[in-house]
């Protein structure tokens, strides 16, 4: 830390790829894209920058840090008048300032009137042809050189993750905030065997370190990327980043820029947002929180997922403009402090799922709050078309939920109902195998945390080897490896809701239920699918008539039939472990908050990565 004086934290940025598909992320309308900082605005025309990247998200400066004002600065190559609007948390606006010129000066107070939410925004009319050369927010705080470095993880994904180094290495601003770029390759297609590697790895220069290790999971990439990152000792920050993401390289000097400033009053985790890779302009998610209640993630309250600003731009969309407190965010995007890495250790060993809600969870209660800033973003797959919780991945998603609400929480809420509700939704939408998976996970939650380490490498295998002989996990790339299709009629309008939540969910279930316990399945069921599905639809409510269908996923097909004798059985070791689970919370709680340090610890992680 030096004297203060302004720091830029916030560039007004355009795409330069993709134009098309993300335009109205940058501008509303009104202008050109000419480059990654400049735009032309016709004459007669106003160009309006109230958007996800461009708005400035005042109401999380004026909380999370000590800013008394943001300034303003804006480049034009011919003079033009520059009006400042600004929102406050109903999303009510109302022009706040104006100056014409070349160049243009507005100083804006971060006030209390910011308190419960507001950004600001700037729009440009031109009377002649004008180009906005560039347009900068800044703060007055103390000058600063923090940098941190960047982990990115990746399993035969080689090609997704070139393409994001290309994209932070064409960036020199980012760059110039970057030590070290951690790439940790857990597969056997590498990224450095990839055409056009060389190129990408000669700008980075030393910046880039490429790790091997065994497939360790999401969670030891990341661990991995964290320990080097406090063994270096020169970052102050390290970035979490996936390696199929697609970056927008100003969220990250952003990131780095709010954590230093806001550091001065509390040191913070900076969380991006997730944007829809298959509608780019489409905000699924900005920050969670988990209900501990229940040991889910679920939206910030007030927000829904999947905001769409080609119909609702920002500032038309009132529930964007108050400011929404994160609990935590996930590790497609976290900047998280070295500080917090020091004091409260590294990933837990969970291969896959809940690594970044329990970090949240851990970091929280240490003093170290997650923000999950707006402008902040990148562009990835959303959960809803990857139906992990039919495939391998349920297990690890129960038994680290499990692990999570043990080790943080001293009784069980509705943590073991809510998982035996799912158990019941899973059984009676025949995906057999998540229900014998989940089940499983539940009686490894006695092996505890540190024995995590030893099954990291391993446990995978063991997961598709006991998954294999159900049915449901035989997925096959053609319809026409299954016999054909019955199509049967299907009853119209049932909800494709999975989860059994209300009492009329329960009723319906409890109907399901009775046929699965009590009616024999008909041969015809079993010789070939009744109807064909796709992969939302083929759950619990649709078989209350049918008894076998043909599912169709994104990456194959699946026949689903349904079992008599298995059903009992899994009804039977669902309700069984929960209770088991229940019955003996507050002991285990206490084995796994006394082993969670050490299951975290740098040290043994570093035994791990040895071995």
């Amino acid at each position: 830390m030096q004297n203060a004086s302004s720091q830029s934290v916030q560039r007004i940025v355009f795409p330069t790829d993709d134009v098309d598909a993300v335009s109205q992320l940058y501008l509303e309308s009104g202008g050109t894209p000419q480059g990654r900082t400049e735009c032309l605005i016709p004459a007669g025309t106003t160009l309006r920058l109230g958007t996800y990247f461009n708005a400035f998200p005042a109401a999380y400066w004026r909380r999370w840090t000590a800013s008394p004002a943001v300034l303003l600065s804006v480049d034009l190559t011919a003079e033009a008048r520059c009006v400042v609007w600004r929102s406050d948390a109903t999303g009510a606006a109302h022009a706040v300032a104006e100056v014409s010129g070349t160049h243009c000066e507005i100083e804006l107070a971060l006030d209390e009137s910011f308190d419960r939410g507001g950004y600001y925004w700037l729009e440009v009319t031109a009377t002649e042809p004008t180009t906005l050369r560039e347009g900068v927010w800044s703060v007055v705080a103390a000058t600063t050189t923090a940098t941190t470095s960047i982990g990115i993880t990746t399993f035969n994904r080689p090609t997704y993750c070139l393409e994001q180094l290309r994209r932070i290495s064409n960036e020199s601003a980012l760059l110039s905030v970057v030590d070290h770029i951690y790439v940790v390759d857990q597969g056997n297609d590498l990224v450095s065997d990839q055409p056009g590697f060389a190129e990408v790895a000669q700008v980075l220069a030393d910046r880039l370190v490429m790790i091997r290790q065994a497939n360790l999971g999401g969670s030891g990439g990341f661990s991995r990327a964290m320990l080097e990152t406090v063994d270096a000792g020169k970052s102050q920050y390290v970035l979490l980043l996936d390696d199929d993401a697609i970056s927008e390289p100003e969220a990250i000097v952003r990131a780095v820029k709010f954590a230093e400033v806001a550091a001065a009053r509390q040191p913070v985790l900076v969380g991006g947002g997730m944007l829809r890779l298959d509608r780019r302009e489409v905000l699924f998610v900005q920050g969670e929180m988990i209900n501990l209640a229940q040991g889910r993630p679920s939206v910030l309250p007030g927000l829904n997922y999947n905001h769409d600003f080609t119909t609702d731009p920002l500032p038309g969309s009132p529930a964007l403009h108050p400011r929404h407190d994160a609990g935590y965010n996930a590790w497609w995007m976290c900047l998280i402090p070295v500080t917090a890495l020091a004091e409260i250790g590294l990933g837990l060993p969970y291969f896959i799922k809940w690594d970044d809600m329990e970090f949240g969870l851990r970091a929280a209660r240490a003093g170290y709050p997650t923000v999950s800033l707006p402008g902040v973003a990148v562009w990835h797959q959303a959960w809803d078309d990857k139906f992990s919780w039919r495939s391998w991945e349920e297990y690890f998603a129960e038994r680290n939920m499990w692990l999570s609400m043990l080790a943080h929480q001293e009784s069980p809420r509705s943590v073991p109902l809510r998982a035996f509700l799912v158990d019941v939704g899973m059984i009676l939408s025949l995906q057999y195998s998540s229900a014998a998976l989940r089940v499983k996970a539940r009686s490894d939650v006695q092996d505890g945390l540190v024995d995590l380490h030893d099954c990291l490498a391993t446990r995978l295998s063991e997961v598709r080897a006991f998954r294999a002989p159900y049915p449901d996990a035989d997925k096959r790339p053609s319809a026409d490896d299954f016999p054909a299709v019955q199509n049967l009629p299907l009853p119209s309008g049932a909800s494709q809701e999975l989860e059994i939540r209300t009492t009329s969910d329960v009723l319906t279930a409890a109907k399901v239920g009775l046929k699965h316990l009590f009616v024999p399945v008909p041969k015809k069921a079993l010789a070939a699918p009744q109807v064909e599905l796709g992969g939302r639809q083929a759950i619990w409510r649709q078989f209350a008539t049918i008894d076998s269908a043909l599912v169709r996923y994104p990456d194959g097909y699946v026949w689903l039939r349904r079992d008599q004798r298995l059903t009992w059985r899994l009804l039977w070791q669902s309700a069984t472990s929960v209770v088991r689970l229940a019955l003996g919370w507050r002991r285990r709680h206490r084995r796994l908050r006394d082993e969670l340090p050490l299951a975290v610890a740098p040290q043994q992680w570093r035994q791990t990565f040895s071995a």
